[in-house]
């Protein structure tokens, strides 16, 4: 069967030539373009992942066979989780002859590669992309016909804490990146006559092919081990069907996909919970090639939450509810984010904005090519500005195009925080764009006055752009996947916003030891926080096993210092390379390390920088001549990116992919002003006016922070949520977190006014005597305990909300545990601890 390649305009790298014939590729075919007729070479792709602790190495195998009866050449391109990420190798097997491949400057790597390719011989090569580091690339340089290569990539990956585990991600897809500067076809933008007009469709970029999971034309296989030096006490994934069997007293496990005919589509996740977690750990690694250590440790700071020292320091524990804060909630809205998930985004919002400190600020932003504000500037934490800001989140909707998120966020960056309103920033967004280096340096920028955590919904979320803005701004960085609730991710978000750090952190290493790398540097150090594990990666000389390391901070809810020590292990690990991980990792925490020094670390680790590459050469007997065809590998794209279908027969594929002609934009603009276009679709529209409408909207919306874009009623789209039992409790809220006594309140907890009355307890009637107060603190009590009881199971995203309240009830001297059993009588349930 022939699979023709259908012009970059269609946005479908894979379709049949025959009209209304429905068969399309399978798995495991040979698929031919029919240009060339040439067969892709790449048969089998394999995976394999070990893990050891909170630290993995994983092996891609790639099985090369040029069926073709031309020489050909190839390239491979893989992501990877940049900031955990080291890749550490590249082993070629051609002929019977194993290649390890070398690491060398980039310019000298490129000659080396050339060079061979023109002298006939087989040339290998991985770099990493210039202008995305998080994409690996693997050029392979003519393959003669009926010649097979096997090309091993290894890399080393620190795993990162999901929920309270231990998570280990694999990026196995390719989510296209939203270009804001482009004038051309380029990931995510499509080329209009006039000017480029933002998708919400990937487009596959000059020369590149797209293909979803089940329609890869070669083998996929998945294998892991886990090793851990403490029992594991759970171990699965949310992402995927697994099969585990347990060994060794539960200490080691081996992982394989239940369905192995499965080709996945989103990122492969791996969770698990070891007993003891909370345990400082230090791991090592001797390489007798530099007669030194590599060292792993790993702390879990906690504050001390004693009733004594929280009472002498007069502070709530975990959540300073008084605390003043700015708190900025960025929010995408841009195409993609249409139908769930801005239905999602806005229900966590809300959730988000009942949860906030009582003396704060706040305010919302929404984004795309443009962005608008809900107010000028943050306002103050008060009943009026959160009954409006709720009337907002009514019109907030997904259709403002693109994805710039620079913009949006020099508008708040440019304005000067007040230091006694510390600010954060909550970025949510579910696409990739390829200007995130921009992001990143702004938001480093400012680190000093600004946090920032950020949230990525859907497998099409870019890890390298959520990930690295949230290390950049010291924030918490969380994924979501899709249809996922997003509150208790946010409320989590916002309760390490509200934590105080632990400051001053520094690592003493034994006296007799030298320390040759650290990262990061006690100089570099940012805050670390309770109950997040706090890794350091060095290298070290010395004799290391059996001494103990120490982590010394500041307790800032007490004031009080602490150490937390770890032992070395009395032996050298095996099987992982924590020296590759510390050296990559200083590339990307010791700033101050200059291009020389990344270069040389790169070449005598054998770890692969933005500096340096990997090559190989295979010297033929015969040499190959003449110039290879080049095949193209497509990319497995993910699963949340839509692929149009291909236009029917003699229709104009610039009008079916987006595309707009200077004629049709003008009389859209035209029809605009005229006010002949509305703002919001409707659902009878079609595509092409909603596009029409869309396109038309964003070139008038004014970009500046201190003009409002207001709509009229009729404009505005209501987003439907299905209300969840504990929001429709919640919703009933006031301000400072008590309830008032009316029907909504009882309506909403399904429980008898009348009754309520008739029981208030005497106890509280002696400590509130004015009657208004005492029936306001006794239904906040039914409240509290109808949401311990009823809706426990969303407690993650209620949680501040009941702190709140019980501030309150504290403030007029009321202890809710002894009232909660009297009010456990009035909903109906018996009392089951929380």
């Amino acid at each position: 069967m022939q699979v023709v390649n259908l012009p970059r305009c269609c946005i479908r790298p894979y379709a049949s030539p025959f009209a209304g014939h429905n068969c399309k590729p399978r798995p495991h075919m040979c698929i031919r373009p029919i240009k060339d007729n040439l067969i892709i070479p790449l048969k089998d792709l394999q995976f394999r992942v070990d893990i050891k602790d909170c630290l993995s190495t994983v092996e891609i195998v790639q099985k090369y066979i040029n069926s073709n009866k031309v020489t050909v050449e190839s390239e491979y391109v893989f992501p990877v989780d940049q900031e955990t990420t080291a890749v550490t190798g590249l082993t070629v097997t051609i002929d019977n002859k194993v290649i390890e491949a070398e690491v060398m400057p980039k310019e000298k790597a490129e000659e080396k590669y050339t060079d061979a390719v023109a002298q006939g011989d087989n040339a290998f090569k991985m770099s990493q992309d210039e202008k995305q580091p998080d994409i690996i690339r693997i050029a392979l340089g003519k393959l003669q016909p009926n010649k097979e290569v096997t090309i091993v990539t290894r890399y080393v990956k620190l795993l990162e804490i999901e929920n309270g585990s231990w998570s280990f991600r694999v990026p196995l897809t390719y989510t296209p990146r939203y270009d804001p500067d482009s004038s051309e076809v380029v990931n995510g933008m499509i080329m209009c006559r006039a000017k480029t007009i933002p998708s919400k469709y990937p487009v596959p970029a000059k020369g590149q092919e797209f293909v979803k999971g089940k329609d890869v034309p070669y083998k996929w296989s998945f294998s892991a081990s886990v090793e851990c030096s403490k029992p594991i006490a759970k171990l699965g994934s949310p992402s995927h069907r697994i099969d585990i069997e347990f060994k060794d007293a539960s200490r080691k496990a081996s992982i394989s996909l239940a369905n192995q005919r499965e080709v996945p589509d989103t990122d492969l996740v791996i969770l698990y919970q070891t007993q003891n977690s909370d345990t400082p750990s230090a791991l090592l690694q001797k390489d007798p090639k530099h007669d030194a250590y590599a060292a792993l440790v790993s702390f879990c700071p906690s504050f001390n939450t004693s009733s004594e020292s929280l009472a002498a320091a007069g502070k709530l524990p975990e959540v300073d509810l008084e605390g003043k804060g700015e708190y900025i909630f960025l929010l995408d809205c841009s195409g993609s984010m249409q139908g769930e998930r801005i239905k999602l985004a806005v229900s966590a919002l809300e959730t988000f904005l009942r949860s906030l400190p009582v003396d704060s600020r706040f305010n919302i932003i929404c984004f795309g090519n443009t962005y608008r504000c809900f107010r000028p500037g943050s306002v103050k934490y008060e009943s009026n500005t959160l009954k409006d800001a709720f009337d907002y989140l009514k019109g907030i909707r997904a259709n403002m195009g693109g994805t710039k998120i620079v913009n949006a966020l020099s508008s708040i960056m440019n304005v000067a925080c007040d230091s006694s309103y510390p600010r954060t920033i909550f970025l949510l967004t579910d696409g990739a764009v390829t200007n995130t280096d921009d992001v990143v340096s702004l938001i480093k920028k400012h680190v000093h006055d600004t946090r920032v955590h950020t949230f990525g919904i859907g497998s099409g979320a870019s890890r390298y752009l959520v990930k690295s803005s949230a290390i950049a701004g010291n924030g918490s960085f969380q994924f979501a996947a899709e249809g996922e609730d997003l509150t208790p991710k946010v409320i989590q978000s916002l309760s390490m916003a509200t934590v105080p750090a632990c400051t001053d952190a520094r690592i003493e290493w034994p006296a007799d030891i030298s320390v040759e790398l650290q990262s990061p540097a006690n100089d570099k150090m940012q805050n670390v926080y309770m109950n997040e594990p706090f890794i350091v990666l060095a290298l070290l000389k010395g004799e290391v096993a059996g001494k103990v390391v120490k982590l010394q901070y500041k307790e800032t809810i007490t004031g009080k210092k602490i150490t937390s020590e770890a032992v070395f292990l009395g032996h050298s690990i095996e099987g992982v390379d924590i020296y590759q991980a510390a050296v990559k990792r200083a590339f990307e925490k010791n700033t101050d390390l200059s291009n020389k020094e990344i270069a040389d670390l790169s070449v005598k680790f054998s770890v692969l920088s933005p500096l340096t590459s990997f090559v190989a050469v295979h010297k033929t007997k015969e040499k190959i001549k003449g110039p290879a065809k080049p095949v193209k590998i497509p990319i497995v794209i993910t699963k949340d990116a839509y692929v149009p279908p291909a236009p029917a027969k003699n229709s104009n594929p610039y009008r079916h992919s987006g595309i707009w002609t200077g004629a049709v934009y003008k009389s859209a603009v035209k029809r605009y002003k005229k006010g002949c276009l509305g703002i919001a679709s409707t659902e009878v529209s079609t595509k092409r006016s909603a596009l029409c409408r869309e396109k038309a909207r964003n070139e008038f919306v004014d970009n500046e922070l201190d003009e409002e874009t207001n709509y009229s009623e009729e404009t505005k789209v209501t987003t439907s949520i299905v209300k969840k039992p504990y929001e429709k409790i919640i919703a009933e809220q006031e301000l400072f977190g008590y309830w008032k006594w009316n029907k909504a309140t009882f309506d909403a907890i399904n429980a008898n006014e009348k009754k309520a009355k008739e029981n208030i307890p005497i106890e509280l009637e002696g400590i509130i005597s004015e009657e208004e107060s005492l029936l306001t603190a006794w239904v906040t009590i039914i409240v509290l305990a109808k949401l311990e009881l009823d809706c426990a199971e969303s407690v993650q995203s209620w949680q501040l909300i009941f702190k709140k309240s019980l501030s309150w009830l504290g403030k007029s001297g009321v202890d809710y545990e002894k009232f909660k059993e009297f009010a456990n009588k009035i909903i109906n349930c018996k009392f089951s601890a929380y």
